[in-house]
This record gives structure tokens, C-alpha cells and sequence, in this order.
């Protein structure tokens, strides 16, 4: 299973193009992704759907009862060059979640910072603030 990042075509915004294939072996709770001029920045976290989003079509169930948790697992960040799809992947030796990004900026050629709260409890429920109980 890949992630794949898409470029559109300035002349047709309908027009994806594939730029870079991230290889993973489920499907990540990705909810967005962080961005500067030159890369994109792919959090991999160890949370992730399963099935895979599209089954959610063919069962009756709710996304939040396909979110499953690996709380030995560790966040992955894939920084993927636009220029050319060229991707760098760093495995950060933690649990940690990051669902929104704020800023992302390069510092130098080999620093990017990243700018979005975590949630870095693995067996703490980050969409339980979501619940009945909790409005």
C-alpha cells in the first residue's frame, strides 16, 4: 500500500499528477499533512484505519470504530521534495499524533521545523473529546 502525493496541473486543476509513492503498511489516520515552497511533510503516525477508509463503504460502521491504535508503534515522517517526489523518511522513535499543522518553514538546506500540536499518550483516546459525554 502506498500514500500518494499529487501534484495538480497548472493549466487543468482537475489534472492530479502522481508525484511520490510512500510505502506503508496500512493505511495511516491521516488527517493532513504539513507543507514549505519546496516539500511536503507526511506525518505516518501509529494510529490507523483498519479496515482501510474505502471498506467503511461496503460495512455498516462509523470511522471512528475503523481507528485502531499500535501503542508500541512510532511516528514516521516522510518529507517528500516537490521538485522531484524525492522522498526522505525519519522515524521519530516515539508515539506521538498530529492531526493539524500550523507553520512549516526551512531554516536552512537540512532543517525543516514543523509546527502542530501532538498528542504524545498512546493509550490516551485523542478523539475522546469528541464523545457524547463530552458536549
Amino acid at each position: 500500500m502506498d500514500l500518494l502525493v499529487y501534484k495538480l496541473e497548472p493549466q487543468n486543476t482537475f489534472k492530479k499528477v502522481v508525484i511520490a509513492r510512500i510505502p506503508v503498511d496500512r493505511s495511516p489516520m491521516e488527517h493532513a499533512f504539513a507543507m514549505t515552497e519546496k516539500y511536503a511533510i507526511v506525518f505516518d503516525p501509529p494510529m490507523y484505519v483498519d479496515p482501510p477508509v474505502f471498506g467503511i463503504l461496503f460495512k455498516n460502521a462509523q470511522i471512528k470504530d475503523m481507528i485502531k491504535n499500535d501503542v508500541n508503534g512510532t511516528t514516521k515522517i516522510h518529507v517528500v521534495r516537490l521538485s522531484d517526489g524525492h522522498v526522505t523518511t525519519l522515524d521519530t522513535k516515539k508515539w506521538s499524533m498530529v492531526l493539524h499543522f500550523g507553520n512549516a518553514y526551512q531554516i536552512d538546506d537540512d532543517t525543516i521545523a514543523v509546527e502542530g500540536p501532538a498528542y504524545e499518550n498512546p493509550v490516551a483516546d485523542p478523539f475522546g473529546i469528541f464523545t457524547v459525554e463530552n458536549i
